[in-house]
């Protein structure tokens, strides 16, 4: 009754062994099998022992192998390929968990420098996109973090801090180029930031504002003032704004050549006006062109000048002050166009001796 006691009981450990195995407990298996062949040894048990225990050791030498190559995998930060080995042997259900669990813990750290880099790369290209205040976000948030991470987020900060200082005191140089959009930007991007230079830049946007502002409305007097035919005033609101290179500069420039078309009109009306005796007509046009800065302000000057001459004369000599105001037209024009060619053939010989005499 013994002996078939112990046969039956070893049977049972055998049936639990094999259940063991299916379950992928194999070193239990293994482990059962051992003490069964110890308390009763034979080719079958025997056999069983030798292919669990057989399996069990694969299965140790594959978990060692597979950690060693994750760990390094996951030190050169060749983290899905670490991971690769991780899942393996959380496929080989070993009894211990030590290496599963170090390569697993090995794995997020890798995993965790991945995506700190992948940020840092991020804050780098918003800086170089110029989106200051998102790049400092992204950059807040991982030098709170330790190591490597700290370090190279606390030197992003420290470049972003001097290139929102330089673009800053660079703006002065884009406004003179005309490039107020581009200097807008900027100064938008920095004054919404929270650097040492947010408060200066919000402070050059609202003059920046201000500047459109009162060119905007410069403009519109100018046009208003050109519609009342003060082209002379006009053309004092536009030339500043005309030389200054920027975006209503080209407005201001149109501005002006309807001015200088409608100056030139002055001109051949004041010239004509004075050849067909009309004096006052002629006198009132050219004026009007030398209040615009016409290119061609010799003649008029010449020609208000034999104007005026004329009226002197016409009034036999006794019209002293447009004598006076004859000669000096002829003095201005001779301190402004000293190589002057007069057109004698065109006026009098007494209009041309007044101008000779006028010094």
């Amino acid at each position: 009754m013994a002996v078939h006691g112990l046969a039956q009981q070893s049977s049972e450990e055998l049936n639990h062994a094999n259940d063991l195995f299916l379950q992928n407990k194999i070193e239990d298996a293994c482990d059962l099998m051992t003490k069964l062949t110890q308390k009763q040894s034979n080719d079958r048990y025997q056999n069983f022992k030798n292919t669990y225990c057989s399996q069990a050791r694969l299965m140790l030498t594959n978990e060692k192998r597979f950690y060693d190559e994750g760990m390094q995998l996951a030190a050169s930060g060749r983290c899905d390929d670490a991971k690769q080995d991780a899942d393996r042997i959380s496929h080989l259900f070993t009894r211990d968990p030590k290496y599963r669990n170090q390569l697993a813990a090995a794995v997020a750290e890798c995993q965790g420098k991945l995506s700190d880099q992948s940020e840092l790369s991020h804050a780098a290209d918003l800086l170089r996109e110029h989106k200051f205040a998102d790049a400092r976000g992204v950059l807040n948030g991982l030098s709170k973090k330790s190591g490597a991470t700290n370090i190279e987020a606390q030197q992003q900060l420290r470049s972003l801090e001097e290139t929102e200082r330089s673009l800053t005191q660079g703006v002065s140089a884009l406004l003179s180029a005309g490039k107020d959009e581009e200097a807008r930007a900027i100064l938008s991007q920095v004054a919404a930031d929270t650097s040492t230079s947010s408060d200066e830049a919000r402070k050059l946007l609202v003059q920046l504002n201000q500047r459109d502002a009162n060119d905007r409305k410069s403009l519109d007097d100018a046009a208003s003032l050109i519609r009342q035919g003060k082209n002379g005033e006009a053309q004092r609101l536009l030339s500043p704004l005309a030389a200054r290179r920027g975006p209503l500069s080209a407005k201001a420039g149109a501005l002006l050549k309807q001015i200088a078309g409608s100056g030139e009109q002055l001109l051949r009306a004041g010239l004509t006006a004075y050849f067909h005796g009309d004096l006052p007509e002629a006198e009132s046009n050219l004026t009007s062109y030398i209040n615009l800065n016409g290119e061609r302000d010799a003649l008029a000057y010449f020609f208000r000048g034999a104007t005026r001459a004329s009226v002197y004369y016409l009034s036999g000599e006794t019209d002293a002050s447009a004598k006076s105001n004859a000669l000096e037209d002829f003095r201005t024009l001779k301190q402004r166009h000293r190589d002057f060619q007069l057109p004698e053939k065109y006026v009098s010989p007494r209009v041309i001796s007044l101008f000779k005499g006028a010094a």
